[in-house]
């Protein structure tokens, strides 16, 4: 028993343990293609091979040496990641329905995906986007043309619409289109739907490791909540949080850094981040993250304005970024002006009026939306929202500045986003009026819209108060089972 014991222990017997893992992975992956896949797919031999691995070695080598090399070597493996996926041509498009609606190709080739299965409720993705960026790489006379005859058969402005790649400066505002210039369609799609989530993955765990002050395992916790929240994984709407979030991060780095060069480089990061979330031209959404990312950076103002850093060195370069940001504006009204009028004056999204409500199924849909994948349901991406515990972390945070001492060091922090729960909570759930919704700028998103900024602003909150209880109690025992019995009511 003592040698069996000791045989398990971790670090012990590694090579012995790493050849019976191989072999494991193998199998089950062997398995997985051939009986429950029905069909060896070297691919996904591999990726599942892989997976397995790694779930073996948290039996033979310790948690914190795993997770240590992951974290020292982040960035390579996030590059990696992206290389390998990118000559592989993968992505995560659905765009292989065709097969089955149009092409009726041999069934005895492999059309299916290699994880996962095509999503028809996608449509925006398969029927519009990824067709309207693959038209921009199939004209051999004036490829990546700003103005494009291939997706319609007339002159159409193909920035406008989704913002596909174009070979113009207005690229900057779109830079994982860049693949598709350098490597075609394929590739180029590659390089657009693994590099968006790659860098979403990394920034909003470094945007996290700011607001709590570097506690790794929170900051991983809240990226994971993000990342894999259903509104993420059903609405792609990525680029709303890398850009902010990556705004936010730099601007803290540039306000501490004291050399130019890295204010410099630390400048056009956020010069980049600031036109990409200019330019993902959705409103709806954007009207709500712009007043998220506003109560942070003045939080962050107030917490770090002995360490931020501003002298008359840094006029030219803030100029430098204003002045850019202006150009790429200009540029983009002086080629696309008639798009934009015809867009402005279209019933949606140019003459949209809401006054709220309709959303409260979507601000609690993550005590289900986890089904979404495996159940029948009409349109999941209506119904998709943040894992975000939504009223918990307001309740307990409102409990926290009453009842504790030190509550002056984190108002800062807690009560601009506690006031933006409440404003985007009664929007959500009740009808306003006409002079509340224009007064804020929200009758351009709708109540299921702002529910989804809603629970991130729920997640930010959580994460932050994890971060600083420490072993602190914020309520009594008698108190929290109190909250809790009402919660769960409220939930239920």
């Amino acid at each position: 028993m003592s040698k069996i014991k000791k045989f398990i222990k971790k670090e012990n017997n590694t090579k012995l343990k790493l050849i019976i893992a191989i072999i494991l992975s193998v199998i089950i992956s062997l398995v997985y293609n051939l009986k429950i896949k029905n069909q060896f797919v070297v691919d996904r031999f591999i990726i599942i091979s892989l997976f397995n691995l790694f779930i073996c070695l948290h039996f033979i080598i310790k948690l914190d040496k795993i997770y240590n090399f992951i974290y020292k070597y982040r960035y390579y493996i996030a590059g990696a990641t992206l290389i390998i996926a990118t000559v592989f041509g993968y992505s995560g498009s659905s765009i292989g329905i065709y097969n089955d609606l149009v092409q009726n190709e041999d069934t005895n080739k492999y059309y299916t995906p290699i994880l996962g299965k095509y999503r028809a409720i996608r449509s925006d993705e398969w029927t519009v986007n990824t067709p309207i960026f693959i038209s921009q790489c199939k004209d051999k006379d004036h490829p990546f043309a700003y103005y494009n005859d291939n997706l319609r058969g007339t002159k159409t402005d193909m920035f406008t619409i989704v913002a596909p790649p174009v070979n113009d400066v207005l690229l900057l505002a779109r830079p994982f289109n860049i693949g598709f210039l350098l490597f075609g369609a394929a590739r180029g799609l590659s390089i657009l739907w693994f590099g968006k989530w790659i860098a979403l993955a990394l920034v909003t765990f470094e945007f996290f490791m700011m607001i709590t002050d570097k506690k790794k395992l929170l900051s991983f916790c809240g990226a994971i909540l993000v990342f894999f929240s259903a509104a993420t994984q059903w609405w792609n709407w990525i680029d709303l949080v890398t850009w902010g979030l990556l705004a936010l991060v730099l601007l803290d780095k540039y306000l501490k850094e004291s050399k130019i060069s890295k204010k410099i480089l630390y400048a056009f990061g956020i010069f980049i981040s600031a036109i990409s979330f200019v330019f993902i031209m959705y409103p709806a959404w954007q009207i709500p993250y712009i007043y998220i990312y506003l109560a942070l950076f003045i939080s962050m103002c107030i917490k770090n304005r002995k360490e931020y850093k501003l002298s008359k060195k840094d006029i030219p370069i803030i100029l430098c970024v204003f002045l850019a940001i202006a150009g790429i504006g200009l540029r983009y009204l002086k080629l696309s002006q008639d798009a934009l009028k015809l867009t402005m004056n279209t019933a949606y999204p140019g003459k949209r009026f809401e006054i709220g409500g309709g959303g409260i199924g979507v601000l609690f849909s993550y005590v289900y939306s986890y089904l979404f994948p495996y159940t029948q349901v009409d349109n999941p991406c209506e119904r998709a929202g943040m894992i975000s515990f939504y009223p918990i972390p307001t309740i307990i945070a409102i409990i926290y500045l009453i009842r504790n001492k030190d509550r002056k060091q984190h108002l800062a922090f807690l009560l601009p986003l506690l006031i933006l729960s409440f404003v985007f909570s009664i929007f959500a759930i009740t009808k306003t009026n006409s002079v509340f919704a224009k007064f804020t700028f929200l009758y351009i998103t709708t109540g299921s819209r702002i529910a989804v900024p809603l629970g991130f602003i729920q997640i930010l909150i959580l994460i932050y108060l994890l971060s600083i209880v420490d072993n602190k109690k914020i309520m009594s025992n008698k108190l929290a089972i109190i909250v809790s019995v009402l919660s769960s009511i409220i939930i239920f």
